[in-house]
């Protein structure tokens, strides 16, 4: 396990201005999703897991278009699987993904410093040896799962930047911008390719997950 070292910082936007100076739009809807969030987050870890896989399985049953996709994919991917082990496969990713939205709960709304001692880092060296190096650190990752909670915790190793898909105004597109903006120095809009560069020059250690097609003509 890697220590968890506290942070109080500023968190910027890739506007240059502080979370504090910018309003978010109040809502009756934004407010009940805020609190339905820090509930959801705050649950234990196990009961989060259980209630998770149920999610997952409702969400098999209900979203024809996104299993249809996770079909194919896992028939493209793992040709050599035989149709129970494609079903199963495609199973364990929907609980997942179910235990996902509630494990973004928790990195929104709850201090990662509670998870301490639950979860564990392997390679934090490989990070510090690169911070300790002259220079800026891209630091690439993936959209897996577990990034909202992963990003949490790499928020308690180091002082890192993010960059990220801007969003609408909804309100989960707030929600997620202010729990994001908890554990990240500066939140860079994946467009603002100028702010990227300007912030590793001047030795910031970037998160930028490279994996999704941006659309024709911006990637």
């Amino acid at each position: 396990s890697t220590s968890f070292a506290t942070r109080a910082r500023g968190r910027e936007h890739s506007t240059g201005a502080r979370d504090a100076d910018i309003p978010e739009p109040v809502s009756l809807a934004g407010g009940a999703l805020t609190i339905l969030a820090a509930l959801l987050g705050h649950l234990p870890l196990s009961l989060q897991g259980r209630l998770g896989r149920v999610l997952g399985r409702l969400a098999l049953r209900l979203a024809p278009r996104r299993r249809r996709i996770a079909e194919r994919n896992i028939a493209l991917c793992f040709p050599d699987l035989d149709a129970k082990a494609r079903q199963r496969l495609l199973e364990r990713n929907f609980e997942t993904t179910g235990m996902a939205v509630l494990e973004s709960a928790t990195a929104w709304t709850r201090d990662a410093r509670t998870l301490a001692g639950r979860l564990d880092v392997i390679g934090a060296h490989h990070l510090q040896a690169a911070l300790a190096a002259p220079g800026g650190v891209l630091l690439l990752g993936c959209h897996l799962v577990s990034l909202e909670l992963c990003g949490a915790l790499l928020g308690q190793l180091a002082d890192v930047d993010a960059v990220q898909r801007r969003g609408g105004d909804g309100a989960l597109d707030r929600l997620r911008r202010r729990g994001r903006s908890r554990h990240y120095g500066q939140l860079v809009d994946r467009d603002d390719v100028r702010t990227l560069l300007r912030r590793l020059r001047a030795g910031r250690c970037v998160w930028y997950a490279f994996d999704q097609d941006p659309g024709p003509g911006r990637g």
